[in-house]
């Protein structure tokens, strides 16, 4: 009878055990991937004013910094439509990549601020 006992007791706190550990790892599993984006969100993150540079046909989106560095923008064609018509406004861009090009930086972006201001 004891032991009976024992092993009912035994199995209610596995279970119990098995409920927390599940919670405790689905928890922690959609905590770490909001966090992840936020950080990377925060780090990748570039303040300036728009401009274009280049010569036509070759002309490029650009932001440069107050700092006086320039970035190539790439982006997808209706954000880039939008910064386009924002020139000389200073703005947030936040990017997912950078690849050396011949005429400097570009930042692959993944995100823009548009409530824009006079710079």
């Amino acid at each position: 009878m004891e032991t009976r006992i024992m092993d009912m007791t035994a199995k209610i706190v596995m279970k119990n055990f098995l409920n927390i550990f599940i919670f405790v790892f689905v928890v922690s599993l959609l905590a770490g991937c909001t966090t992840t984006k936020e950080m990377t969100r925060d780090k990748n993150m570039v303040t300036g004013s728009l401009k274009v540079i280049g010569n036509e046909p070759f002309t490029s989106l650009a932001l440069q910094t107050s700092t006086g560095k320039t970035y190539i923008l790439q982006c997808p064609a209706d954000l880039r439509r939008i910064l386009l018509n924002h020139q000389g406004y200073q703005t947030t861009v936040w990017y997912d990549s950078v690849k050396q090009m011949l005429n400097g930086q570009a930042l692959h972006l993944i995100d823009a601020d548009t409530t824009f201001t006079v710079h």
